[in-house]
Parts: C-alpha cells; structure tokens; sequence
C-alpha cells in the first residue's frame, strides 16, 4: 500500500482516488490486515507518503525504494511474506505500473493479488485497456476498496462493522444487531 504526495497531485480525481484509499487503510487496521507501505524516491519528486496513510498506521516503517516493480525489491517481498498471508491487496498511487507490476508478480509466484483500482490513481482519465486486459488474463482480481473490504469483513455481527460503514463513507449503510 502506498501513496505519494508529489505523484498524487497529478492523477485524475485524487479526492475520490484519496478516499477510497484511506477506507482501504482504515477498515484494513480495524480489522487486523496487516500493511505494508512503501515509497519510491521519496525523498525526490514523488514526494513523501500521503500524511492521512501514515497516521493511519501510526509510525508503521515505509520502505523506500528505487526498483520501479515493488515486489523485486526483497525488503518487500519479504515483509509481505512474513505477515504468512497468501491474498495481497494493491492499492498504490499509478495503477498502470506501480500496481500493475507488483500484481503481476506476486501471482507468479502463487499469491491471489487483488487491485482495488478506485485506491489506485490513474494519470488518465480511465484505467488503460491494456492493464486492465493484461492483469485479469494473469488472474489478478480488480475489485473496488469497498467489496474487498466488506469481503474482508464478511459478517454485520463483527465489533468493527459499523466504525467499518462510517470508514467506507456514502452509500453503505451499517446493519444494527436488530437488523433481519
């Protein structure tokens, strides 16, 4: 998961795009998905992580890294690894690389990988036909942060579920214990 200030301010809708984003965070942290964050020239153009990501995570490393595809730098690979979960959800600034790229790779190597796409911004106006054709042939899932998380949950009953609806924002409304 990463998002980076210098890159986000060049994408296509970044409110809905920001978001998106940091309800796939929020509702991640409730409900115990761990998170790896990482960068990419930080300290350069890209900028620093987005402020609200990293309070969400509170003081959580980032690694920054210069290798372009986030799965070919190990420090990643193997913090992903060790958290000995077998589905990585991608949400990232550009989703024609810096989610397609790791996408691809971890389902070469036998993860299910999912791209929340409405977390992941577009320098263009639509996602790329091409990603879209290229990712979903290798068998990785393009969801919306909102399915992958209520996905997540699975269960109105959980303790999380409504600071879980208030985190996805409009749209969705929390069921109540009384609720048939």
């Amino acid at each position: 998961m990463g998002a980076q200030e210098g890159l986000f301010s060049q994408i296509y809708e970044p409110g809905h795009t920001r978001a998106s984003l940091l309800a796939l965070a929020r509702s991640a942290r409730l409900l115990g998905i761990p998170a790896v964050m990482t960068t990419a020239l930080a300290g350069g153009p890209n900028g620093p992580q987005l402020s609200e990501l990293s309070e969400t995570f509170g003081g959580q490393a980032i690694i920054d890294r210069t290798l372009i595809n986030a799965w070919h730098d190990s420090r990643v690979r193997e913090a992903i690894t060790r958290t000995g979960r077998e589905q990585v959800i991608i949400a990232r600034t550009g989703f024609e690389v810096c989610a397609q790229l790791p996408a691809l790779a971890c389902v070469a190597e036998g993860y299910d990988a999912y791209v929340a796409v409405d977390a992941c911004g577009l320098f263009a106006p639509t996602p790329s036909v091409a990603a879209i054709s290229r990712l979903t042939q290798a068998g990785v899932a393009l969801v919306d942060a909102r399915v992958v998380v209520l996905e997540a949950m699975a269960d109105n009953a959980q303790p999380e579920a409504s600071e879980i609806y208030a985190t996805l924002g409009a749209g969705l409304v929390p069921m109540g214990p009384t609720a048939a």
